[in-house]
């Protein structure tokens, strides 16, 4: 994701801590340098592992919708 220009849509907070994201699959973590993204329109998802990353990556457009659903039940 380094030389995209997006904007992370998931992030739940920003601490000095670091950055905490919701991924789709309900799991809150911290982004680091490690953290997969799926990219939907201009908007990059941070995902929690490598196993979220790809089964999230099959259907891009779903898996923006379920990170806006997670988001909305928080």
């Amino acid at each position: 994701m380094r030389n995209l220009n997006l904007g992370v849509a998931n992030i739940t907070s920003v601490t000095k801590e670091g950055t905490r994201a919701l991924c789709g699959c309900g799991t809150e973590f911290t982004i680091d340098p490690s953290t997969p993204y799926v990219e939907y329109e201009g908007k990059a998802y941070a995902c929690c592992s490598q196993e979220c990353h790809k089964a999230v990556s099959q259907d891009p457009a779903g898996a923006a919708r379920l990170f806006q659903q997670k988001f909305a039940a928080r």
